[in-house]
């Protein structure tokens, strides 16, 4: 699961804004989980494609180390 490449294709074929995006991604690993209070997206933060990547990143360790 990279959702680091996710978002960057997204970030290319998209003319969507960022907080768009956010919320797709968000929802996306909601569903992927099956748990939506686990989820450290926190779209009213992110300002910019690295916060964005860097929340991301999280996510995944956090799926990661769950196991």
């Amino acid at each position: 699961m990279n959702f680091v490449r996710t978002i960057t294709n997204m970030e290319r074929c998209s003319n969507e804004p960022l907080e768009i995006l956010c919320k797709k991604i968000s929802e996306g690993l909601r569903k992927k989980l099956h748990d939506p209070t686990f989820i450290y997206v926190n779209i009213d933060k992110i300002e910019n494609t690295h916060q964005l990547t860097m929340c991301i990143r999280k996510n995944e360790w956090m799926i990661e180390n769950r196991r």
